[in-house]
């Protein structure tokens, strides 16, 4: 709750989502020859979760499956739009590939090399 006093006092909108069951998940535990999954009980703190959003002026929002979760940021991304002015843009590329091309004719230019000129007898 602490952190959610320093997000409002700073104007950010916290949205809590809870997602999961709040019965049993499977758990993955490592076992000597791979993985084999354990259920084990889980509980979503709801109560937590909803103070933190509305200390925060947000929602708090509950996901049971992926269908639902994506709809939670879809109705998120509608909420929340900020511009943002850019003050500076560069565009960057990769010097490398010159050196990478570089290195690989070398590379080629001496086993040419030592197969047929520079071949050393035994």
């Amino acid at each position: 709750m602490t952190s959610a006093q320093i997000a409002k006092s700073l104007g950010i909108r916290v949205y809590t989502v809870g997602v999961g069951t709040n019965k049993a998940a499977p758990y993955p535990m490592p076992v000597a020859g791979g993985v084999q999954y354990v259920n084990i009980p889980v509980e979503i703190d709801t109560k937590t979760l909803s103070d933190i959003a509305a200390a925060t002026d947000g929602n708090f929002y509950r996901a049971t499956n992926n269908r639902e979760l994506k709809q939670i940021y879809k109705d998120i991304d509608k909420l929340e739009k900020s511009k943002m002015d850019v003050k500076k843009f560069s565009k960057r590329y990769d010097a490398y590939l010159p050196f990478a091309i570089a290195a690989f004719l070398a590379l080629l230019l001496e086993i040419l090399l030592r197969t047929t000129v520079l071949r050393r007898i035994p």
